[in-house]
């Protein structure tokens, strides 16, 4: 084998070795969550503080039996955390938004929220707890909450099926 050759694969398999070592070419490191547990991929920092445990389970479409339709995206700055369905008749959904107070939230789902009114929903907001204020909708056949968490950047959405009055 010559020289020439020599050299040229010594660069080859040299190129290939560090190529396989470079950084961004293997699995991202898996940063641990609480108890050492893998954090779930793809679910932010703030999620992972917000909701320890909670974050990155389930997904919206785990709620869409009880979420009116369209149901709006959250605001600028806002991400939706966990989804929680324990059944047919409730359903929770945890945001966390670091980047509007909690009263430019309720006023976004309030106007996003407004095509509901015309359906014979009711929407009040109550201001009545602090840091904490809450935007109930009420409907036919099901009611929710959005409460707020002023001192943690939160809020949950939860969805309840009002019984049918009707008697058997």
């Amino acid at each position: 084998m010559s020289a020439r050759r020599f050299g040229a694969l010594a660069a080859l398999t040299l190129t290939v070795a560090l190529t396989a070592c470079s950084p961004g070419t293997g699995p991202l490191p898996v940063e641990p969550g609480p108890g050492g547990e893998p954090a779930p991929q793809g679910v932010s920092a703030e999620c992972r503080e917000a909701f320890p445990g909670l974050a990155g389970s389930g997904e919206l479409d785990d709620a869409a039996h009880l979420v009116p339709q369209p149901w709006p995206d959250p605001p600028y700055g806002a991400e939706l955390c966990a989804v929680v369905a324990p059944d047919d008749a409730r359903a929770t959904l945890h945001y966390v938004s670091l980047r509007q107070d909690v009263y430019a939230v309720l006023d976004y789902y309030q106007v996003a929220l407004q095509d509901l009114t015309y359906a014979g929903w009711q929407l009040e907001i109550d201001e009545s707890v602090g840091d904490a204020p809450t935007l109930t909708v009420a409907g036919p056949e099901l009611e929710f909450e959005i409460r707020t968490d002023a001192a943690t950047g939160t809020y949950v959405v939860d969805f309840a099926a009002v019984p049918s009055s009707e008697e058997p």
